[in-house]
């Protein structure tokens, strides 16, 4: 009885040993669903895949801590069942790492459309992007290579407008040579994807010259109104008598001199000594001094000296 009574007992240990396992393993085992994109593997040269290959969902079992570190490793891959231009049937390929197994993959297969490669040549052309600093004109840019070579599915290339290679002017400033990708665009300026730019990138240079000039000029007293009666406007003198005008080179050329804002003469009697404001031109941007001292003497008007008329006596005899 009492030998019966320990097998029991081993049985159950036993039992509860393999239960006790059984639980524990399935603690760490899991499924996990995973969403990629398909990549479409051993595409010919000479084809182009112009459908959308979307993406499979890829359900894995393995631990769990093996499946929540597997994202980045699961790809979903799609075989050609055949390398003529058309539609084709193409299976899906799961690929995971070790130590996971395949629940299922959604879908098996998928239907893509394949088209001839063929290339085109086209003129690589820049386009500058933002303005360029206050002062600056920036010239006529110039791009290497001048022609690139694009290739991919006719349907594709025929969307292409233009190849640009797009410039900071920020940068263009400095004037030396920059590096940028060539783009194929469609009419409207966006990206056509799909295609292979050969070379892919441009060196474009971009001239820069000042428009900005600088130019030394005489003060130019402006009067408004004249002095009472019997005095008039003698000596002037300007202090400085020159300032530099700067600003659009146009505009700055073109000047003569600098005016002052007018000085009234009315009720001057006397001199007069006054700090008057500079009138900025258009296209002028900066003035050496914003105002200058002015001198003007006002003097009585100078009358000749009255004499009597003199009287000639008559000849003698004439009376």
């Amino acid at each position: 009885m009492l030998h019966r009574n320990i097998k029991l007992k081993l049985l159950a240990l036993v039992l509860a040993l393999c239960l006790w396992a059984y639980v524990t393993v399935n603690e760490q085992v899991g499924e996990k669903a995973f969403s990629v994109a398909i990549d479409v593997a051993r595409t010919p040269s000479n084809l182009a895949v112009t459908s959308e290959t979307g993406n499979a969902v890829v359900w894995l079992r393995g631990e769990r801590e093996t499946l929540e570190t597997a994202a980045n490793q699961v790809h979903a891959r799609a075989l050609l069942s055949t390398h003529e231009p058309g539609k084709v049937t193409a299976r899906i390929d799961p690929l995971f790492p070790q130590g996971l197994t395949l629940v299922k993959v959604v879908p098996t297969q998928i239907t893509l459309q394949l088209e001839e490669v063929i290339k085109k040549r086209f003129p690589a052309t820049c386009e500058l992007q933002g303005q360029p600093s206050p002062g600056y004109v920036l010239g006529q840019p110039r791009v290497h290579p001048a022609y690139v070579e694009v290739s991919g599915a006719e349907s594709t290339l025929a969307k292409v407008n233009r190849v640009v290679v797009r410039i900071d002017t920020s940068f263009a400033m400095l004037g030396q040579p920059q590096s940028g990708p060539l783009e194929p665009v469609d009419a409207a300026g966006r990206k056509v994807s799909g295609l292979k730019v050969e070379p892919q990138m441009a060196t474009v240079t971009v001239p820069v010259r000042s428009s900005i000039a600088s130019k030394l000029l005489p003060v130019f007293v402006s009067f408004s109104g004249t002095p009472p009666e019997g005095f008039q406007v003698g000596r002037t003198s300007v202090s400085p008598p020159l300032v530099t005008a700067a600003g659009e080179a146009s505009a700055v050329k073109a000047l003569e001199a600098i005016s002052t804002l007018p000085l009234s003469l009315d009720l001057a009697t006397s001199s007069i000594t006054r700090r008057i404001a500079l009138v900025v031109p258009e296209g002028v941007a900066s003035l050496s001094e914003r105002n200058v001292l002015v001198r003007v003497e006002i003097v009585a008007e100078a009358y000749p000296e009255h004499r009597p008329e003199e009287v000639t006596p008559p000849p003698s005899g004439q009376e």
